[in-house]
């Protein structure tokens, strides 16, 4: 999560480089992710986010994607704090063909967020030479599997993944601001956190699952 909803810059970037991969062997591969962002209702805003590959470590680098407007939104605008919630606040980006002169052992691919004005943003699910494993069909199962009760709490969240196969999952809860107030992690089916500590409100839970991200609400009475 870029937290780009407080951001007091009128401009200002992000980078995300990837560690270094070899692709000496397919004569061309694609690199997928997922992305999820939204404007703010308030005003217009060139929030951008830039895809650049590298075939020399990451000495020099090329441009290969550049999205900006209604196709970097992937949700309605809203002057609250962005968090996708749902299978459909998420968009998947691709890269093709990529090929000579790239595909060598010192591949790199690089993100760029430019932020201007915009809400938060996310990017998650990044896959080189294969298809992003978590489609919006596998996507939605995911999210099924995973229970979080009572719903609303008073003082403790459980949450249940017994179908995951002991998965290790990261948790984290934030307010609406996007402020991190809980972050821990288990390997056990069930787990449950004391959130005695938080007001009552509204917060978002962000798990991580096996590299997948998911977001939920959560209602604190």
């Amino acid at each position: 999560m870029l937290n780009n909803f407080d951001n007091p810059m009128p401009t200002s970037y992000d980078e995300l480089i990837s560690a270094t991969y070899s692709l000496s062997l397919p004569t061309t591969t694609t690199v997928e992710f997922k992305y999820a962002f939204a404007f703010k209702t308030s005003g217009n805003t060139t929030d951008r986010l830039r895809v650049f590959i590298s075939g020399d470590c990451g000495q020099t680098w090329t441009q290969r994607r550049s999205i900006t407007g209604t196709q970097l939104a992937s949700a309605i605008a809203t002057d609250a704090p962005f968090f996708p919630l749902t299978n459909n606040d998420w968009k998947i980006g691709t890269v093709l063909n990529v090929n000579t002169p790239f595909l060598n052992e010192q591949f790199r691919v690089k993100f760029v967020f430019e932020s201007a004005g915009g809400n938060n943003f996310f990017l998650e699910d990044i896959n080189i030479g294969e298809t992003i494993y978590n489609s919006a069909a596998d996507y939605s199962v995911m999210l099924n599997e995973i229970e979080i009760f009572p719903n609303p709490f008073r003082q403790t969240i459980t949450f249940n993944f017994s179908e995951l196969n002991n998965s290790k999952m990261h948790i984290k809860i934030y307010d609406l601001l996007g402020k991190e107030m809980i972050n821990t992690s288990t390997s056990e089916s069930q787990y449950a956190i004391d959130a005695s500590s938080l007001h009552q409100g509204i917060y978002i839970a962000y798990m991580e699952i096996n590299g997948t991200g998911i977001f939920k609400k959560l209602i604190k009475q």
